[in-house]
């Protein structure tokens, strides 16, 4: 149906996952929309401030898996329907990511106008500089904060897998350039979990998710022997595991280098 028949509607990106907004006709289609959601992009954050109002029709929900999908490498991303139109907003690295995010939304509503304001953010593309031994700088001396900056944007794996989601492999090579730029830096990477299951389970899958970030690391010029990973389950939470928000921050890789 076209967009001017429901209400407005928004979707943020946000620094661990998306915020939605907006009107839904039911407690039930709500439920069946943060389904699709969940299906389109496994174990991803969602702060859900969305309202019900019986005045309003529902939008097709088939697509929206794969509007959130493209989205996961622009950081900014804003999705807006409003007025009969779609408005997209936000940084894309390449004209490419910004057009995949446009094609998405027009998959989801085929029958709507698409605004793509999505800016692309041109970076100088370089060899990175081979690392001196003894060299450091400037940039090595806030390297775990950048790394932690960048780390904002949660590294993704497939559904109770530990294979690296293609939508992280963008976050991987911008940290491993980080990190070739400083001589001799070592690099331990360590996966957690939430408090779901126990730790049979939690502490095999933290490891394996945290090997495949440094392999990932590895793959992308960082020597071999510089890099260690480990998995803690769900020790050391940073949030409530009483909360879906809560558990959503808990799973997660942290990188430290020294």
């Amino acid at each position: 149906m076209p967009a001017a028949d429901f209400g407005s509607f928004s979707i943020v990106r946000t620094s661990n996952g998306f915020s939605l907004a907006g009107e839904l006709p039911s407690a039930d289609v709500k439920a069946q929309f943060l389904d699709s959601i969940g299906q389109g992009m496994p174990g991803i954050n969602l702060v859900d401030n969305l309202t019900i109002n019986p005045n309003v029709k529902a939008p097709e929900f088939a697509g929206l898996g794969g509007v959130f999908s493209a989205a996961m490498s622009i950081p900014d991303f804003n999705f807006k329907l409003e007025n009969g139109a779609i408005t997209l907003t936000g940084n894309a690295p390449t004209e490419e990511l910004k057009a995949a995010a446009e094609q998405a939304a027009a998959a989801a509503w085929s029958n709507v106008k698409i605004v793509n304001n999505i800016q692309v953010v041109a970076t100088t593309s370089r060899p990175s500089p081979a690392p001196v031994p003894g060299a450091g700088g400037p940039a090595c001396a806030t390297l775990q904060a950048d790394i932690t900056e960048l780390l904002r944007t949660p590294i993704y794996f497939d559904t109770n897998g530990a294979t690296l989601a293609a939508s992280s492999q963008g976050l991987m090579q911008q940290i491993a350039d980080k990190v070739k730029g400083c001589a001799d830096v070592k690099v331990a990477v360590t996966g957690y979990t939430d408090n779901t299951g126990n730790d049979v389970i939690n502490v095999p899958l933290s490891a394996s998710r945290a090997k495949a970030v440094a392999d990932a690391l590895i793959a992308d010029g960082i020597a071999a022997g510089n890099v260690t990973s480990s998995g803690a389950g769900s020790a050391k939470p940073v949030a409530s595991n009483d909360t879906p928000a809560g558990r959503a921050q808990n799973r997660r890789t942290e990188i430290m280098v020294s």
